[in-house]
């Protein structure tokens, strides 16, 4: 995830940006892209540092791709990013599935992180890839709240597939 070359790519451009995070106004209905709600779970980690994170997960290549990189070897079908907020107070850890067809369960260690009761976890997905947002179903994909357990010092979550989510848990 490019949040964890922050130290040298101070700034990021997503090709089509203006249409990418489209806010769309069709048969005088407003909605969103997908995107628009990835990126409004991503914004709530400004500010924050990345942590050190391990991740053991099945892999798969790329092969053909495009042109600049025609082939990548060992892609994470789930990837996760860790950040500690300025406060240190709040751990948000995102959790990307890649896989189109396989929800995979994660495991979060929490070592040295003592939690309150209760996090909040919500997940960006949908029942199928072509799936969207249109005006006469503007909410189809959006940010849904999801269910995570805490057993002892760990979180376990399922990741549906192709998702983003985010478990946000509050330090004591």
């Amino acid at each position: 995830m490019l949040a964890r070359r922050a130290d040298f790519v101070p700034l990021s451009n997503m090709s089509n940006l203006v249409h990418f995070v489209d806010i769309h106004r069709q048969r005088g209905q407003t909605f969103v892209a997908p995107s628009y709600h990835v990126l409004s779970l991503y914004r709530r980690a400004v500010g924050s540092r990345p942590l050190a994170s391990t991740i053991r997960t099945p892999m798969y290549d790329v092969r053909e791709g495009n042109r600049r990189v025609s082939t990548i070897l060992d892609v994470p079908f789930v990837d996760a990013l860790s950040v500690l907020s300025a406060g240190n107070n709040m751990l948000r850890v995102y959790v990307v599935n890649r896989s189109l067809d396989t929800a995979y369960p994660v495991t979060i260690d929490l070592d040295g992180f003592t939690v309150v009761a209760n996090g909040r976890a919500e997940c960006v997905s949908a029942d199928s890839l072509s799936a969207a947002n249109t005006p006469e179903n503007p909410d189809r994909i959006g940010v849904r709240p999801v269910l995570y357990q805490r057993v002892g010092n760990q979180i376990r979550y399922v990741a549906p597939s192709h998702s983003v989510g985010l478990i946000e848990l509050r330090r004591r």
